[in-house]
């Protein structure tokens, strides 16, 4: 992200709230209108992951829990949704505020796609929500990128295990939240719906200094639930777009949310 681009934050009031029961902490929901709309994330800065606000499943767009950011609710698209092993109908909920809420009918798995779309740095060193082909003298355009990311969240124990089929995509080998924090999770990552090998995944997405263990041949990876309650575990994967005149990668971002057990003993 370039540093000399500012935000105009907006705090909405700060209210006892919980993120999957995310410790139930008090935090502020930091909304920052960033022009026109999400803003370009050069590094893993930003990602995305589902939240439960004040009942309902909320797409959330940041750094952490702590700390997110307004985009346009018509970026989100493509809802999925699991319930006893089969799809079920899942929409997006555009709301007026500048975010989107997803709807379906008890799922034990919801998931959706944020396309934040085609992003490049200008001479001006600033990111610009616009492809290569926008800028005022795209020979001078220093990178450009489309920026996608999708998210998976378990809502609960009783779901079995199974792939919604998004581009990228971190599959459980169990269901997360049938286990307590320090408990080992295998997962797989899916790209295209064949493994990626070599892929970092992030065990604690909200921790920046987090362990990230490196996917094997078959695209596994085995780590330790990082958190009592909320995790969102996180990759990212970049491959080269088909048209340099609009971007030179795609970059992918995932991520994968569940609330593990209570461990009931403390």
């Amino acid at each position: 992200m370039d540093e000399s681009h500012s935000h105009l934050s907006l705090f909405i009031e700060e209210k006892e709230f919980c993120m999957i029961h995310f410790s139930l902490r008090r935090l502020p929901l930091a909304l920052a209108l960033a022009g026109a709309g999400l803003l370009a994330s050069a590094a893993h800065a930003h990602g995305t992951w589902l939240a439960h606000i004040h009942g309902q499943s909320t797409v959330m767009y940041g750094h952490d829990g702590a700390d997110t950011d307004a985009y346009d609710p018509a970026k989100v698209i493509d809802a999925r949704a699991h319930k006893n092993g089969n799809a079920v109908e899942a929409k997006v909920v555009p709301h007026e505020q500048r975010y989107a809420t997803l709807e379906a009918d008890k799922p034990g798995v919801l998931g959706y796609t944020l396309r934040s779309g085609f992003w490049h740095k200008g001479a001006d060193g600033k990111w610009h929500n616009q492809p290569r082909s926008a800028a005022a003298d795209p020979a001078k355009v220093e990178k450009a990128m489309l920026g996608v990311m999708y998210s998976v969240s378990y809502q609960n124990a009783r779901e079995p295990v199974k792939a919604l089929g998004y581009a990228l995509e971190i599959v459980p080998a169990v269901n997360p939240a049938k286990l307590e924090e320090g408990d080992k999770l295998s997962v797989q990552v899916l790209y295209e719906g064949k493994p990626l090998a070599g892929a970092k995944v992030s065990v604690d997405f909200f921790d920046h200094d987090a362990d990230q263990v490196t996917t094997d041949a078959e695209g596994r990876a085995e780590l330790k639930v990082a958190r009592e309650g909320f995790n969102v575990l996180a990759v990212e994967h970049s491959v080269a777009h088909s048209n340099k005149s609009e971007a030179d990668t795609v970059n992918m971002m995932a991520s994968l949310s569940f609330e593990s057990k209570h461990d009931h003993d403390h």
